[in-house]
């Protein structure tokens, strides 16, 4: 087969089996078109504000752009933050979709490629992922 023709035997073969499986967006469950990715377009534009949202790179505080100094924020650069970390990275914080996205993962365990391309979205071009000393996820609730 040619390497052209891959493209639409592919396209072909998602179209006929969204035809038995659907595709819904991964964190409302809207169908999604087959050559869309895996979150519907609020969903995809909700996640881009949340992952756009600046934050303290030492706490982990949400802040407004205009708060952060060299991206930490004033209380940790006068050392009365609590939290302190010599450098934090985060996708975004814990509201709707990343919210439904991180407790889906959790109860069915799906998601990991999703998640995890976000994860290391965060981490690219903020620290060398190999200086990574502690993951730190978002625990489950104590009875699970």
């Amino acid at each position: 087969m040619a390497v052209g023709a891959i493209g639409p035997v592919r396209t072909a073969i998602l179209r006929m089996t969204d035809l038995l499986v659907p595709r819904v967006c991964a964190a409302c469950g809207e169908s999604v078109p087959v050559d869309a990715p895996e979150l519907c377009e609020s969903c995809g534009w909700a996640m881009s504000e949340l992952v756009s949202h600046p934050y303290c790179e030492q706490c982990g505080e949400g802040r407004g752009p205009h708060l952060l100094r060299e991206g930490i924020c004033t209380a940790c650069h006068e050392g009365s933050s609590e939290i302190r970390f010599s450098h934090f990275v985060r996708v975004g914080p814990f509201a709707e979709p990343l919210r439904r996205l991180i407790l889906r993962f959790k109860r069915e365990f799906v998601l990991d490629q999703l998640l995890g391309g976000l994860m290391a979205g965060a981490i690219q071009g903020r620290m060398d992922p190999r200086e990574i000393y502690a993951w730190v996820p978002i625990p489950s609730h104590w009875r699970r």
